[in-house]
């Protein structure tokens, strides 16, 4: 009967720590999923950066040659 009941018992623990085993595992996939998105989300933030400021630059290229217009030219309204 000790034999079965020892057995048993170590079929639970071995049992444990495969569950334990797989649950490390979903962790570590999570942790660098988690970081594989934050990266992603500095790449983007980075690229919103850069599209401000390349729309900047053209507002201010806009504004230029608005000033530039001779002030005999009425400003069109629609």
């Amino acid at each position: 009967m000790l034999n079965a009941a020892d057995s048993r018992l170590k079929q639970h623990l071995a049992s444990l720590d495969r569950s334990a085993q797989l649950a490390l595992d979903c962790a570590a996939a999570s942790i660098a999923d988690n970081a594989q998105t934050q990266s992603d989300v500095e790449a983007i933030g980075k690229r919103l950066e850069d599209q401000k400021n390349r729309l900047q630059s053209r507002k201010e290229i806009i504004e230029v040659f608005i000033r530039e217009i001779p002030p005999s030219c009425p400003p069109r309204h629609r």
